[in-house]
Formats: structure tokens, C-alpha cells, sequence
């Protein structure tokens, strides 16, 4: 019986306990031997060389063979695999951990590799490494239980980072009581403003959770008591973080609101008295202040932006009425100010942005200061978008004349600079597919966000993408040129092609058989077309998905 009839093949996973009970060294000795004469390449005697003598338990031996196996490919899904296996069934925790690691990285999508990483790190007490393949394993696993578990502990024990927020409402939903013990925990260890975005994260999630509220009912009463011990020792900043928590959490109450008002309001009168005396440097100490206690307070920002314009602060005062459009971004006077900031900053894009947000608000008033401060950049538009051009910036000079047009669409210079801008852009475009270089297409993409229906810039970018063997992002590509073009036999074969590639059926027979009516000589078509009529077609797939 020839070699590769033998059904050697082992199961993809082999459970670790199933290790022992595996034919003997003897056994398989023979069937190795006649692998090695057999006409397989290198790598494929070493994976086969592999599987005997881990199926016979010679982990030594395997494990060698893995060596071997990556020598000859350093990514070898298997070798990876079966190195990590054979680290746990030797309790070597070194080796096990070198090819999981490995695994991970090299199949990210792998479902066993992190999760085992991350058991190894756990043990360990490498809570940080634990956590980042815990994550990883909780992404690419269907059950991701025991990943969300190990997550949570290392994140309790790293101060909780963010990004574990989402874990632990993932984790509520797969293990209610380890997820409510650790929440616990978390209200004691977390600063009161971490714990209460993290309640707040998960308050959509757990609305009906008696447990969750009764853990955030507590959490939120011994905040105000707090915020208001502090507040009676003259502690205003530490008063200020409970009260934050407390609002963050049951925004609806007015306690905390009012609290906070009651802190800010010194800040707030000395903020105003200061600015009305012109003292900006005061203003915006005392601004900032209010602002420290009371993140929301659109006044206090309103007015440290006012003092750091005034200041020449463009920097600062940017950052003060970009606060203020968050807060209320109905507010037309804040982004009127805030255009008046970008433009002085040379941020012309960002400035004609806020004007025109403005303009949309603003009554009569402001509007027209609105208009007159959109038409006053137009010449500086079209200064920005030659001097894009005479830098070499393509996309920017475009987007600096989409603004010119936006305020002047009967601009007279436009149209040729525009034209002028494809011009350059097509011939860097020849340059990179004559070089043959993949960026091509890239700058195909970049053309085409400008001129949609160029039928060049879309050839080159089918082409280049099918020479990338890209061929699902390559066939949408190739059918629009079909339509614009149907009468040209070469983009109906090109879909074929793609078709060909991705065995779809239908669509690629279609486009086979429009190519030959339109063109009987493209012997490649007719070839095309019996491959494809050797698939299944998609209604017999569906019927014999039905039946399985």
C-alpha cells in the first residue's frame, strides 16, 4: 500500500492525557522510515517524523523534531502546537511558555495558544503578561470563560487598567458570582472616580442586577458622606473627586450637582471679578481652579478661553473652547470663538469648520460675523492650496481647494490647480506600477477618492491588486469597470478571473462567457468557464448545506 494512502495522519488536537496511550516508538519506527524514502519534501518527512514520536511519547525526541520542523518554517502552526504540548505534559513550564508565546504570535486567531500563555503567566504571578494574552485568548475563543477569569484576577492585581472595564461586563455575563466578587474588590482598591467609571460602563448592561445596584448604592452613599468630610476640612480638590463619583454614577440626583456647585463658586466669582478687572492672568487661575473641581463647568472654560485668546495662548485657548463646543455644542458663539482660535493657530481646515458649525447655530448676529470670517479665509485658502502644491502635498493642496470651493465654487483658479494635482498624482500612479511596486495601490485609492470614474487609476489598481493576489477587494473593482466599459472583452475576463480565485460560480461563469461572445479568441475565458462549471453552484451549496 503506498505511503500516502496509510491513514497516519494524527487529529489536529491531541488531548494531553491521550499522549501515553500512543503506539510505541517500535511501532512507528518502520512507517517514519518509509515516510523519509517516500518522494516528500524536506518538511513534510519532519512534520511526519514529528507526529511518531509524539504519538510514541519520546517528548525528547519530539521536541527536537519541532526544531527541526521550525528551522525549516519558523511559523509551523503544528510544531508551534505540539512544542507547547509536550511543555505541559513535561511540566516544563520554560518550554511550554517559549512555543505558546510563539503560537500567539505567529496565529493571533489561535484559540489555545494565549489561553495557555496566560495560565503559565497567571502561575507565575506575572499578572501583566497574564492579562495581555488573557485578552488576546478572550477575543479569538466562541467559550471564553476561563480567558475572562484569568484576565480579571491579573487586572485586579495591575490596578485595573481600563481596558478591563469590558472584560468584567463580559465576565458578569459568563460568571455572575466570580464577576460580583471581583466588582467588590474593585469598589475598595479603585480610587472612587476610577470605580465609578467603571460602574458606569456596566450600569446599561446590569440595569436589573440587584447585586451590581446594591454594590453602587453603597459605593454612592459613602461618597457623599466623604466628599462632605473633606469639604468640612478645607480639602476642596479631595471633596470635589467623591462628588464626581457619586454624579457619575446617578447622574439624576441632585446631591452631588449641587455639591459642586457649592465648591466652584468661590473660584467662579474670583474668576469673574478678575476678568472683568482684566487681571487674565487671575481669571485663569481661578478658571482653572473651577474647572479642577467642576470638569463641566462650560462658564469656567468659556472664560479661561476668552483670557488665554486675549493672552496670545493660542494653544490653551483652543483647548478651552473645543471644552466648551463639548459641553454644548449648540452653542454658536463657543464655535465661532473657537474658528477665531483655529484660524489664528493656521489650522484653516479646523477654522472654517467652526465657522460654518457657527453659521449653521447662530442668530442673526452671529451668523453674519460667521459669513464675514468665512469669507475673509478665502484668499488664505488659496494661498495654503498653492503652497500645498508647490510642497508636493497632493491631498492637502485637495482638500484646501475643496474648501475654496465650498466658500467660492465659481473660483476661476480651482479647476486648473485641480487638474494640475491629477496630473501629478497619475504620474506618480505610471511610475509605481512601471516599478512594479505595490503602492500603486495605495495611490490608486488616493486618486480615485478624488475622481471616482477614472477608468487608469481603476485598472492599475485591479491589476496591482491581482498581481497582490487580492482578489476579493480586486472583483468589485474589476465589475464597475465592466459596466462603464461592457463592450470590453478583457475587464468581463478580468472578473472571471477574480472569480476564479474566490470559486464564486455564477457570477464568474457570466463574466466568462460574456468575455468569449465579445471576444472568441480569449482561449483563457473558455478555460476559465470550464473550471467554474466544475463548481457546485451556489443553489446546490445551499441545498447541501440544508441537508448537513
Amino acid at each position: 500500500m503506498a505511503i500516502e494512502r496509510t491513514p497516519q495522519k494524527l487529529p489536529q488536537r491531541v488531548d494531553a492525557g491521550q499522549a501515553q496511550k500512543a503506539p510505541s516508538a517500535r511501532a512507528a519506527a518502520p512507517v517514519a522510515e518509509t515516510e523519509q524514502e517516500s518522494d516528500h519534501s524536506p518538511l513534510e518527512s519532519a512534520v511526519f517524523d514529528l507526529r511518531a514520536k509524539f504519538r510514541a511519547g519520546d517528548h525528547a525526541d519530539a521536541l527536537r523534531a519541532v526544531d527541526k520542523v521550525l528551522a525549516l518554517s519558523g511559523s509551523h502552526v503544528e510544531a508551534l502546537r505540539t512544542g507547547g504540548r509536550i511543555g505541559n505534559l513535561t511540566r516544563d513550564e520554560n518550554v511550554a511558555l517559549r512555543y505558546w508565546e510563539r503560537l500567539g504570535h505567529t496565529a493571533p486567531s489561535d484559540p489555545e495558544a494565549p489561553l495557555q500563555a496566560a495560565r503559565i503567566h497567571l502561575r507565575r504571578g506575572q499578572h501583566a503578561q497574564a492579562l495581555d494574552w488573557a485578552k488576546q485568548a478572550a477575543g479569538s475563543q466562541a467559550d471564553a470563560t476561563e480567558a475572562l477569569q484569568i484576565a480579571v484576577s491579573a487586572g485586579l492585581e495591575t490596578g485595573w487598567p481600563e481596558a478591563c472595564d469590558p472584560l468584567l461586563g463580559r465576565l458578569f455575563a459568563a460568571d455572575r458570582p466570580r464577576a460580583l466578587k471581583a466588582l467588590a474588590r474593585l469598589v475598595q482598591d479603585l480610587d472612587c472616580e476610577s470605580f465609578a467609571r467603571l460602574a458606569t460602563s456596566l450600569q446599561p448592561q446590569l440595569a436589573g442586577d440587584q447585586g451590581f445596584a446594591d454594590i453602587v448604592a453603597k459605593a454612592y452613599s459613602g461618597w457623599l458622606v466623604a466628599g462632605l468630610e473633606q469639604e468640612l476640612a478645607s480639602r476642596e480638590l479631595e471633596a470635589a473627586a467623591y462628588y464626581r463619583a457619586a454624579r457619575s454614577v446617578r447622574p439624576a440626583e441632585t446631591n452631588a450637582q449641587r455639591a459642586l456647585d457649592r465648591l466652584s463658586l468661590p473660584s467662579l466669582m474670583a474668576m469673574r471679578d478678575a476678568f472683568n478687572a482684566r487681571d487674565f492672568a487671575g481669571a485663569i487661575e481661578h478658571g482653572v481652579m473651577a474647572t479642577r473641581i467642576n470638569p463641566d463647568s462650560f462658564e469656567a472654560w468659556q472664560t479661561v478661553g476668552r483670557a488665554q485668546f486675549t493672552r496670545g495662548n493660542a494653544a490653551e485657548a483652543g483647548s478651552a473652547f473645543r471644552r466648551c463646543t463639548d459641553l454644548n455644542s449648540k452653542d454658536a458663539p463657543s464655535w465661532l470663538t473657537y474658528g477665531l482660535v483655529l484660524n489664528q493657530a493656521d489650522d484653516r481646515l479646523g477654522a472654517l469648520a467652526a465657522f460654518q458649525k457657527a453659521r449653521g447655530l447662530a442668530d442673526s448676529e452671529v451668523k453674519r460675523e460667521a459669513d464675514a470670517s468665512i469669507v475673509a479665509m478665502h484668499p488664505l485658502l488659496v494661498r495654503d492650496a498653492q503652497q500645498a502644491v508647490s510642497d508636493g502635498n497632493v491631498d492637502l493642496a485637495w482638500s484646501f481647494s475643496d474648501a475654496v470651493l465650498s466658500i467660492r465654487p465659481g473660483d476661476a483658479d480651482m479647476p486648473q490647480l485641480r487638474r494640475d494635482l491629477l496630473r501629478q498624482q497619475r504620474q506618480q500612479i505610471q511610475q509605481a506600477w512601471n516599478a512594479g511596486s505595490d503602492s500603486a495601490a495605495d495611490l490608486c485609492r488616493r486618486y480615485l477618492r478624488k475622481s471616482p470614474n477614472d477608468t487608469y487609476a481603476s485598472t492599475v489598481l485591479g491589476r496591482t491588486l491581482m498581481r497582490m493576489r487580492a482578489y476579493a477587494e480586486a472583483l468589485p473593482i474589476w465589475e464597475s469597470l465592466a459596466r462603464q466599459a461592457p463592450a470590453d472583452s478583457h475587464n468581463h475576463l478580468q472578473v472571471a478571473r477574480c472569480c476564479r480565485a474566490l470559486k464564486i460560480r455564477d457570477r464568474g461563469l457570466s463574466a466568462a462567457e460574456t468575455a468569449l461572445r465579445l471576444d472568441s479568441k480569449l482561449h483563457e475565458a473558455a478555460e476559465v468557464a470550464e473550471f467554474l462549471k466544475a463548481l457546485p453552484s451556489s443553489g446546490a451549496r445551499v441545498a447541501a448545506s440544508q441537508r448537513q
